[in-house]
């Protein structure tokens, strides 16, 4: 059996490009601003700077799910940002699926009894679907 990849990016980030709309022209998103402070509060709560990926533009085709694969298969943790959007995004559900599959291939969904995966709840989606 071969050796799991080696982490190199310490999360991923998984969210619908609908939650990072700008609000005003000429500033940044929800997940822009999520991104930023999420680097710099980690990077400072564990002495080290950190290597926080996510898809900015990439649009859904064969070779961008290569590129998403292999970013997945060496992260150490998801980030998922909940919405009903996200919910519904059959390329969000994917994001999610292949990372606990991968997870469940090399290092399982648990690393030191702390999961992976962490959900940031932006907008709650209905409880009813």
């Amino acid at each position: 059996m071969s050796s799991p990849p080696e982490l190199r990016q310490d999360a991923f980030i998984s969210y619908t490009h609908a939650n990072n709309r700008p609000i005003y022209d000429n500033s940044t998103g929800w997940v822009d601003n999520f991104h930023r402070h999420l680097e710099v509060q980690l990077g400072e709560a564990i002495g080290r700077d950190v290597m926080i990926w996510r898809d900015a533009q990439l649009s859904g085709n064969v070779h961008i799910l290569e590129a998403l694969r292999s970013k997945i298969q060496e992260t150490a943790a998801l980030i998922t940002i909940i919405s009903p959007g996200y919910v519904s995004s059959e390329w969000c559900m994917s994001e999610l699926r292949e990372f606990c599959a991968l997870a469940e291939r090399t290092y399982g969904l648990h690393l030191k009894e702390k999961s992976r995966i962490f959900v940031v709840v932006k907008i709650p989606p209905d409880g009813d679907k």
